[in-house]
């Protein structure tokens, strides 16, 4: 830390931090992570091609999920194996990175999101690059999805069955066990 000129006993960080709240630091990182998801798949995309670009992104997004799950199963004290974790999981997820949603069970046992507002799709509208949300969701979707599915059972099933992407009116997750 670095003390300020002339002044013994205060640091340089101490006055900020006292001024900014869990909300102002937790909107920080959400904004930094946003911008680095988007930043290094455009940077890729410079180097090579959108396919290719996509390809890395995809192989990321069978990590990231694993991270992310693993943290919220801690914070929440969830049980790790079933679709009931998996639901309040997703749940936290969702409204952590502000999604809009609602959630149902089938009468054949299956987890049901439908999406009716993604952030995610909401940036690459912002930021002129609709018309290749169709692509990525088709891809990173299924993917990321699909991981938070094993991270609660290696027999769970994700199918993204409607993408806002594709222009329908929801995205629809839809988790099962496999028979």
């Amino acid at each position: 830390m670095i003390r300020k000129p002339g002044r013994r006993d205060t640091f340089v960080n101490e006055r900020p931090m006292k001024r900014l709240t869990a909300r102002m630091k937790t909107d920080y990182f959400r904004r930094s992570y946003e911008a680095i998801d988007g930043l290094w798949f455009m940077k890729l995309e410079e180097d090579m091609d959108f396919e290719r670009a996509l390809e890395y992104d995809r192989r990321v997004w069978e990590i990231v999920p694993k991270i992310q799950c693993r943290k919220i199963k801690d914070m929440l004290g969830l049980d790790p194996v079933g679709l009931g974790g998996l639901s309040e999981a997703l749940t936290a997820k969702f409204a952590i990175e502000g999604f809009a949603c609602s959630l149902r069970n089938d009468d054949q046992g299956h987890l049901i999101f439908e999406i009716k507002s993604c952030p995610w799709f909401e940036k690459m509208k912002a930021s002129g690059r609709e018309h290749l949300a169709a692509r990525v969701g088709q891809v990173i979707c299924q993917t990321e999805y699909q991981a938070w599915a094993r991270e609660f059972g290696k027999d769970i099933r994700a199918q993204v069955t409607n993408r806002l992407c594709d222009g329908r009116k929801t995205c629809t997750l839809d988790f099962s066990l496999e028979q």
